[in-house]
């Protein structure tokens, strides 16, 4: 499907009718040389297509959001720019239009176009750009902990430290929690290094599995939903010490619209003691290791199952208390 507009640029309301069409459409701009944007919902991309001469080299522009290719087409070469994501088909679809008025209405070469434009945007780009899927479900996990304990009244905001780099994600007299939170069907977690189930000194500490998973039907809440809630709970003086850590773990606040997806727990949180039997790779372990030179070892990370690992009895109460403000459903 094609089509020629008479206007230099759609209108947001014509864009988004485009996309929703879920329909590859090209539209054709007006000028010279020929340039048309491909508008590609099932692609999930926009994409800028000019011809270059042959043996020019494609840049390389670093943003994870943006991709260049080159295609061969009835024997001439083009040059491809696609914004990738929904999150920026309106900022995406002005940068290609930047890119295209300097081909056609300045008269640049389209690499030269494409290295001025990014030159201007690529600040801009950076900064929309959101969490990986990761760091969303684990930010995700921690505020609903957090929350937990604002609810309980068990513990204020300061005890939060997952986004300032500390050891361990929570602190309490009681101990400190490690939150691990996955968005699958098996209790499994990536632990990042030797030190993140290692104690620290004179300290207990737990490890809380959560397993989150998409809502529905009015259940669950978006990243920046919980956010909001979690910061009304924190009152004033919460709030400066959770905008902290959010903003430790790179969240910012003019992201709120590139988080649509909607979570919810999947299954009671399950709570452990990190003992002396808990399966674990920490420094003091391989310490003990003979003949190897276990200094050299900088960094371990690695998959640890905790499925059918028996809930740890006895734990302090003020996380019990917390846990159980912990819903499932939205609905409970």
């Amino acid at each position: 499907m094609s089509s020629d507009r008479g206007v230099r640029r759609l209108s947001p309301n014509d864009l988004d009718e485009h996309w929703d069409t879920n329909t590859p459409v090209i539209v054709r701009l007006p000028g010279a040389p020929d340039l048309n944007i491909r508008i590609d919902k099932p692609a999930d991309r926009l994409t800028l297509r000019a011809e270059i001469p042959p043996g020019v080299s494609i840049p390389v522009t670093g943003l994870a959001n943006i991709k260049v290719n080159s295609v061969v087409d009835d024997g001439a070469k083009f040059i491809e720019i696609s914004t990738v994501g929904e999150n920026l088909l309106h900022d995406g679809y002005a940068m290609l239009m930047t890119v295209a008025d300097r081909i056609q209405l300045d008269g640049l070469a389209p690499l030269k176009a494409l290295e001025e434009t990014l030159a201007l945007w690529e600040s801009i780009l950076a900064s929309r750009l959101r969490l990986g899927t990761e760091a969303e479900i684990g930010l995700f996990g921690e505020l609903l902990f957090l929350e937990g304990l604002l609810k309980a009244g068990v513990a204020g905001a300061d005890a939060w430290r997952g986004g300032l780099r500390e050891e361990h994600d929570f602190g309490f007299g009681e101990g400190d929690i490690e939150v691990k939170t996955t968005s699958g069907e098996h209790r499994q977690h990536r632990i990042n290094g030797l030190g993140q189930l290692q104690e620290t000194e004179g300290s207990s500490l737990w490890l809380l599995s959560i397993q989150i998973t998409r809502g529905s039907d009015g259940q669950g809440r978006t990243l920046p939903e919980l956010i909001n809630d979690v910061r009304d709970l924190g009152g004033d003086l919460g709030r400066k010490k959770i905008d902290e850590n959010l903003s430790g773990a790179g969240w910012q606040n003019d992201q709120h619209d590139l988080y649509s997806d909607v979570w919810r727990l999947r299954s009671r949180p399950l709570l452990l003691r990190v003992d002396g039997s808990f399966p674990r790779i920490t420094r003091d372990l391989i310490s003990g290791l003979q003949q190897i030179e276990t200094a050299r070892i900088r960094e371990v990370d690695y998959l640890l199952d905790v499925a059918d690992l028996p809930e740890t009895e006895g734990f302090p109460t003020e996380i019990k208390k917390a846990i159980s403000e912990m819903k499932v459903s939205a609905d409970e």
